[in-house]
């Protein structure tokens, strides 16, 4: 089974990015210029909103018979293998602003690492760990 971040998935960690860049923009105006603070936020929702399409671009998800799989990045790729086996607990969580895009997170515990995913479909995330506390494909 493959899964790949949604496009409203990739939306909501630009916008989580955007947020964070309207902080630092607030603050910027608060103690020092309006000028800086706007450059500031608009130059930080460009890069977010690039950032997220390319998220979603080079994100890949597989459980393939006793092996899970994330392949990441789009310039520079990594790929974290699992075995099934050692996959210990599954915990997924929506935000309103994630359930207002139809996007969740789901954090997959191993023995020895743990895997962040954003950006899932809800329907998605539920095959998924279903897939991954049963031992395989469904």
């Amino acid at each position: 089974m493959n899964y790949t971040v949604t496009r409203k998935g990739a939306m909501l960690a630009a916008l989580w990015l955007t947020g964070l860049f309207g902080v630092c923009g607030f603050l910027l105006w608060l103690f020092w210029n309006w000028l800086a603070a706007l450059v500031v936020f608009l130059c930080g929702t460009l890069a977010s909103v690039g950032l997220a399409l390319l998220h979603q671009l080079g994100y890949r998800v597989r459980v393939s018979g006793r092996e899970f799989s994330v392949e990441r990045g789009f310039f520079y790729r990594t790929l974290r293998r699992v075995p099934l086996r050692s996959v210990t607990g599954v915990w997924t969580f929506s935000t309103p602003l994630g359930r207002l895009l139809g996007a969740c997170g789901m954090v997959v515990f191993t023995s020895g690492a743990t895997v962040i995913l954003i950006g899932l479909s809800p329907a998605d995330s539920e095959r998924l760990q279903t897939a991954l506390l049963t031992g395989g494909e469904d």
